[in-house]
């Protein structure tokens, strides 16, 4: 077995107090909540302001966005991105709904919005903020905006709606998948100790992972719940701007552009590269357990991702959340540097 730390890979769960619940709020808006992102955008494309028109998705994101909307019984399409991510909206219906996403948590989606507004003034917006949930209880611009709480902060599955619109469902369903990525995370937990195989506990966050799509009607977990209440979200913005800050350093120093511009003031999912020897280097960085993903593998409409398919093989998102030290950071940057 390596002596590398692990780094990446599911969040381990917090033990929250157990105390009251108190319902998140944010002015003048509802806040609804699911058991996952994707039962979020489900129940956004049952909702009146959205039912029966047409989405129009970026051509490039996760497969599950598209799968669905499928579900959901709704038609949509694709429209380009621009090399900084950013939408052309030509070819959207003056009176259809545009999915937009906060790509890595770094888009000023804020002035995205209006701009599409400005033109499509009939148009519904959806943003989708799964990549920053960090600031979504905030007024928006866009009609419905939506995170997934999992691959940021140590909880088993949540999710967060925010709109002005009082016809979405709220399901009181507990969620299945949740329940296995909590036993999951608790065998995790304790994994140092040598009581059990890697194989066992990942093995129960397969299966939670294959429940997700036939959990498009459960609520957010009470555990769930409780931990978001007591995160310090202002610490975990801290120590992930830090981190960013030492892999940017790094990566402007070996001449690696990130995907796209990452400001300072903001709070990034992952630092994202395009390198074209990726598999090389992800590969090397396996080997001393630094498990980076690719965001996204294309596993639907290929040929209609034209941004999707040139960034498939070439993207590679460098952990850099809250679990981890500077010196972790310097570790990926020395493995990336000497695998260029």
């Amino acid at each position: 077995m390596s002596n590398y730390k692990i780094i990446g890979g599911e969040f381990e769960i917090m033990n929250p107090h157990d105390v009251q619940i108190t319902p998140p709020h944010i002015s003048d808006y509802s806040v609804y909540t699911y058991s996952s992102g994707r039962a979020a955008l489900y129940n956004i494309c049952k909702a009146k302001g959205v039912k029966g028109r047409k989405v129009f998705i970026p051509d490039y994101l996760c497969s599950s966005i598209p799968l669905t909307i499928q579900k959901a019984g709704m038609p949509y399409d694709y429209y380009s991105l621009d090399d900084n991510l950013t939408p052309n909206i030509t070819k959207v219906d003056s009176d259809g709904v545009i999915l937009v996403i906060n790509y890595f948590g770094c888009i000023d989606t804020c002035n995205v919005i209006k701009h599409i507004k400005s033109i499509l003034p009939d148009a519904a917006v959806i943003l989708d903020n799964v990549q920053c949930p960090f600031n979504i209880l905030r007024p928006t611009e866009a009609d419905y905006s939506f995170t997934s709480f999992r691959k940021a902060y140590p909880v088993t599955d949540g999710a967060y709606v925010v709109t002005k619109d009082s016809s979405l469902h709220q399901p009181t369903i507990k969620s299945k998948f949740a329940q296995y990525k909590m036993a999951a995370s608790l065998l995790k937990e304790n994994r140092d100790k040598g009581y059990y195989e890697d194989d066992i506990y990942l093995s129960l966050f397969k299966q939670g992972e294959e429940l997700i799509d036939g959990d498009f009607d459960t609520d957010m977990s009470e555990h769930a719940k409780m931990t978001i209440q007591e995160l310090e979200v202002s610490r975990v913005k801290v120590l992930r701007q830090r981190n960013a800050s030492v892999l940017l350093e790094g990566l402007n120093s070996f001449g690696i552009k990130t995907l796209i511009p990452i400001k300072k003031d903001i709070t990034p999912l992952f630092i994202p590269v395009s390198i074209p020897n990726r598999d090389k280097i992800r590969n090397k960085l396996f080997e001393k357990n630094i498990f980076c993903p690719v965001h996204w593998p294309l596993e639907i409409d290929e040929q209609k991702q034209g941004k999707g398919l040139e960034l498939s093989k070439t993207e590679l998102s460098l952990i850099m959340d809250q679990r981890y030290t500077v010196s972790d950071m310097k570790m990926i940057l020395d493995t990336i540097k000497e695998n260029l």
